[in-house]
């Protein structure tokens, strides 16, 4: 008996026993043919009604070979019998029946999870004699898979002895039982420092409150009992993060002979950046052990300003890619929190971009760190500009100029000298510290900037024009271009707004005597303003905070 024959057989006899896939469905028809007038037609091996008069299209497959065409051919047999029937998405949903599963299961996993219809599986059990089926077990799609990304639960851990395998090897071992299964270890060296590892964990699937076992908090992870009954607080975690907080909290508790220092995306880039700090190798674990999809360069990148800091973001995405696009505007929502005055034109200018061209391709960079009090602190004067908050988006599309949006500080030309502006604002250095510390730094930093003069502006470019242009908003919550009021050879200028350079100028020994003020207490801040989290804690030669 040939396989298509034999096939026949097994769809007769199941025609006649549906109720093992459902009770209620009744078969209206087999072989069903399908015209069409937009293509080749069809039969559908099965075409039944249930209890409530749904239709249910019944796709067979017996062979693991006939498997990996069933999906294309549901698409196809759904689309004619509405197309051509007149059939609505309410009366009709679709079942696959198939003997073999293991060719079949992703595919059929993601169409259940995308597909707009009602799609259900089902696994055939057949008679000895090969055609008759005697059960029907319902084959539940794969779960949903955690999308990998880096994290920002990072940790740098240091070593006397130089054995950084050795570092290595704890790490896996702790990670691995407290359920971490991706993670990316960069080897750093200083010149002074211990050399060590800069851990940067992948993400793991979300906690969940085991019932059975009375874990309120939820733990699901873990393969180690020890690690069962801890009860790691994540109160403080990062919304989203409680899972590999937990985890890092695990290993840090673990015994060990290293200095662990709490990390950040911050520390990891004021580390990359620091001349005396140098990034030797990526070790890897999970997904990340594929150096084809995560090259060492972009997972660096992507450990610091890919989204995970809410400071400073790098990325690009095309309009006509939504999942992409969505993530690169929330991802830049997150970078620009505390800073309204930029967010809300950015988010509008990117809105107006995807509404006009579909096919734009943005790319962002931004560094929004609401703390000039830091830039004068770490930055001031050689390196003030790397502290100095921009944002730089560029959006391109195919016969169409460049459109460039530059995201800058100005000076109205007023405002008062800045240690006095300092102190109405923190008081003195410790309320900033404390502020910093706090993660409320930036709430006081509006009014600095206020008493300084200072604002927030967003200026746009044609690629192919000189002049600039001011986005703003008008009295109808729309945004407007405002030409230069005078453009000459010292640039251009409008009306109350200054380039930050002039301020800078103007206020020189004011810059001088806030950065000596700072530097009196930031040698405090680094001796006794980090909670330690190993057997001790090794400075990095420069205060939190990183420069672009």
């Amino acid at each position: 008996m040939s396989g298509k024959v034999h096939e026949n057989a097994v769809r007769d006899a199941l025609a006649s026993r549906l109720a093992l896939i459902e009770p209620g469905l009744k078969c209206v028809a087999t072989e069903y043919r399908l015209p069409s007038r937009v293509g080749a037609g069809g039969r559908i091996d099965i075409l039944a009604r249930d209890s409530t008069g749904s239709f249910v299209i019944i796709e067979l497959k017996r062979t693991e070979a006939a498997a990996e065409v069933a999906l294309h051919e549901l698409h196809k047999y759904v689309e004619l019998f509405r197309r051509e029937k007149g059939i609505g998405p309410a009366d009709v949903r679709v079942v696959l029946a198939a003997v073999e599963w293991r060719g079949l299961h992703a595919a059929f996993s993601q169409a259940a999870r995308e597909w707009s219809m009602d799609l259900r599986g089902y696994r055939l059990t057949l008679d000895p004699d090969g055609v008759t089926p005697i059960g029907a077990g319902r084959v539940q799609p794969l779960a949903e898979t955690t999308v990998q990304e880096l994290t920002p639960i990072q940790l740098l851990v240091q070593t006397r002895t130089g054995n950084l395998d050795a570092i290595w090897r704890w790490a896996l071992r702790e990670l691995q039982a407290a359920g971490v299964r991706h993670m990316v270890g960069f080897e750093v060296a200083h010149s002074t420092y211990d050399p060590g590892i800069y851990l940067v964990l992948g993400r793991m699937p979300p906690l969940v409150p085991d019932v059975d076992s009375g874990d309120e908090d939820g733990c699901g992870t873990a393969d180690n009992d020890a690690w069962e009954e801890e009860a790691l607080d994540v109160s403080d975690a990062p919304p989203g993060y409680e899972a590999e907080h937990r985890a890092q909290g695990w290993l840090c508790r673990s015994f060990n002979s290293f200095q662990i220092e709490l990390g950040h995306p911050h520390v990891l880039a004021q580390l990359a950046a620091d001349p005396d700090w140098t990034v030797r190798a990526v070790r890897r674990a999970g997904v990340y052990a594929d150096e084809v999809l995560y090259p060492d360069d972009e997972l660096l990148v992507d450990a610091q300003c890919g989204g995970l800091s809410d400071v400073k973001y790098t990325g690009s995405a095309r309009a006509d890619h939504p999942a992409r696009w969505q993530r690169l505007l929330d991802r830049l929502n997150r970078a620009l929190a505390g800073n309204s005055d930029w967010a809300r034109i950015v988010h509008a200018w990117c809105r107006e971009l995807a509404a006009a061209e579909d096919s734009v391709e943005l790319t962002c960079h931004v560094y929004n760190p609401c703390d000039m009090p830091a830039a004068v602190a770490f930055g001031w004067p050689s390196r003030w500009l790397e502290f100095v908050p921009m944002g730089l988006c560029v959006a391109r599309s195919a016969g169409k100029p460049a459109r460039t949006l530059r995201c800058v500080l100005a000076w109205n030309g007023l405002g008062i000298d800045l240690p006095s502006a300092f102190e109405c604002a923190y008081r003195d250095p410790m309320g900033w510290i404390i502020a910093r510390n706090g993660g409320v730094a930036w709430e006081t930093d509006l009014e600095f900037l206020r008493l300084l003069g200072l604002r927030y502006i967003v200026l746009e470019t044609i690629e192919g024009e000189r002049v600039p242009r001011l986005v703003d908003w008008d009295d109808d919550d729309r945004l407007v271009r405002r030409e230069p009021d005078r453009v000459d050879g010292a640039g251009v200028a409008w009306s109350g707004v200054l380039p930050l350079a002039k301020w800078v100028h103007d206020n020189r020994r004011g810059l001088d005597l806030l950065a000596t003020w700072l530097h009196s207490e930031v040698g405090i801040y680094h001796a006794h303003g980090h909670a330690r989290t190993g057997t001790a804690r090794v400075a990095t030669g420069r205060a939190p905070g990183d420069a672009h």
